[in-house]
């Protein structure tokens, strides 16, 4: 946002549904091992952060 002058009040909705996406790394050249690490990786943020 610094590099263009813009700030996060500027575009609110915009900034609010940034603060909430996730965007996962899925290429058509990930094999096997590249597809477990993601599934992996976002268990384990899930299992962090889910309400006990």
């Amino acid at each position: 946002m610094r590099k263009y002058g813009y700030r996060p009040d500027d575009y609110p909705h915009a900034h609010r549904v940034g603060q909430r996406l996730l965007s996962l790394p899925l290429t058509p050249g990930m094999d096997e091992t590249d597809v477990r690490q993601v599934i992996n990786a976002v268990r384990r943020v899930v299992g962090r952060h889910a309400p006990c």
